[in-house]
């Protein structure tokens, strides 16, 4: 029986499922991995051909890549307009904490 979820936390991670993860291998896990991403591109790359039908095959990779490096907003992915984000034990500050 699982337990409650504990809406505190951003991720939470069923038991059972992280059993089925530690029983794989590393191999098995960097396959999961790139099947994720490749589906992941998949889908980018659809909504790149259905928003733009007129665009030619480089045109859309091109807008994939600049979509999955930069993000959407044509930043790196993580970037925050030059200010610097820490996290540490789990709490946001927009400088670093002495305990990180």
């Amino acid at each position: 029986m699982s337990q409650p979820t504990d809406l505190t936390r951003i991720e939470v991670i069923d038991e059972c499922i992280a059993e089925i993860l530690r029983s794989k291998t590393p191999g098995e896990r960097l396959a999961m991995g790139f099947r994720a991403a490749a589906f992941a591109r998949m889908i980018v790359e659809s909504g790149v051909r259905h928003t733009n039908p007129a665009w030619d095959t480089a045109r859309v990779n091109q807008e994939v890549f600049r979509r999955m490096q930069l993000g959407s907003a044509g930043w790196p992915v993580g970037h925050n307009s030059g200010q610097q984000i820490y996290l540490c034990e789990g709490l946001a500050s927009s400088q670093a904490h002495s305990r990180c």
